[in-house]
């Protein structure tokens, strides 16, 4: 089809923790009764992104960074795991 525009399929994305450590690191917080009744759940995140990779943080790149200068694609989608109700 002429002029259709290809969906980005959503992917891992790679720095996210799974949910056993995110249930770990907030039952730490006093949530530990909370966290009984949430559920595991993938949230869909649009971030800018570089080839293979979410594009990193500003407040994280260092002078050194490989990917200083690289210019990130548009928005793509990325699932971290997630809690919820």
């Amino acid at each position: 089809m002429a002029g259709s525009l290809v969906k980005p399929r959503p992917r891992a994305h790679p720095l996210a923790c799974v949910t056993a450590q995110l249930r770990t690191a907030l039952s730490g917080s006093g949530m530990a009764t909370t966290l009984r009744t949430r559920h595991e759940r993938e949230l869909t995140l649009l971030l800018p992104s570089l080839e293979n990779d979410p594009q990193r943080s500003l407040q994280f790149l260092r002078a050194d960074d490989e990917t200083e200068g690289v210019v990130a694609s548009p928005l793509e989608p990325w699932v971290p795991p997630a809690l919820s109700r």
